[in-house]
């Protein structure tokens, strides 16, 4: 059908595809640079399944950094096709953009240094919180902790590296995230054992690909090909 964004895909022969470069382990740059992660081997897939359900031999398919901050209006303007990453389905999300079925459950905790005294977000008064704003998850924190009256500090990150660099050098106590992204951060330490996410998870969020809104034919695709 004219102007969906299948037909968009088709006439100009191009997917784009945006992608975080360090949300690991979903969606993050190898060492040479090149797109990888397991949102990233979903849409490799869909666009593969684009090639052969609409003969597009010479589909050019583009990987365009997004970050939290900016992915909805991406994806609302027609920037980008897809956003593959580590996005959590929320009500309202829904007023910008669509999701597609969810690929993953997960659920927000805290990482601090090995040997800290904090075990939940219960210990964190008068400590400093690092997270990157636009996520559900520092936003659940804020709530759990302003519900607690809580004196805790926020130190907003732009991605889950900075996050990391706050806590590995002492400008945050904790980083919150969902517990499968500070996994996959710590993975990327020379010394994985130094860092530990505890605490009880305080949000459960089905992750899924960023999709435009109000476009049921190419939803209809992409979930076929999830599924």
């Amino acid at each position: 059908p004219q102007g969906t964004t299948l037909q968009r895909i088709i006439s100009s022969d191009t997917f784009d595809i945006g992608y975080r470069d360090s949300s690991v382990p979903f969606s993050y740059d190898d060492s040479n640079g090149n797109p990888i992660g397991y949102s990233i081997d979903i849409c490799r897939q869909i666009a593969s399944s684009l090639k052969s359900t609409y003969h597009l031999a010479n589909l050019n398919v583009r990987f365009i950094p997004i970050t939290p901050q900016t992915r909805l209006a991406l994806i609302a303007n027609g920037t980008i096709d897809i956003a593959c990453e580590s996005a959590a389905i929320t009500l309202s999300r829904y007023q910008q953009v669509d999701f597609s079925t969810p690929v993953f459950i997960a659920g927000s905790k805290i990482m601090v240094k090995a040997g800290s005294s904090i075990h939940s977000l219960d210990d964190m008064n008068g400590k400093v919180l690092t997270g990157i704003p636009g996520t559900t998850k520092l936003r659940a924190a804020i709530a759990e902790i302003q519900q607690k009256h809580l004196n805790v500090q926020i130190l907003p990150a732009v991605d889950h590296a900075q996050a990391m660099l706050n806590l590995e050098q002492g400008r945050a106590d904790a980083s919150v995230a969902d517990d499968i992204d500070l996994y996959g951060t710590r993975s990327t330490l020379s010394d994985p054992n130094d860092y530990t996410i505890v605490g009880p998870s305080f949000t459960y969020d089905p992750y899924a690909m960023i999709i435009p809104k109000n476009d049921d034919d190419y939803r209809a695709f992409v979930d076929g090909v999830i599924s």
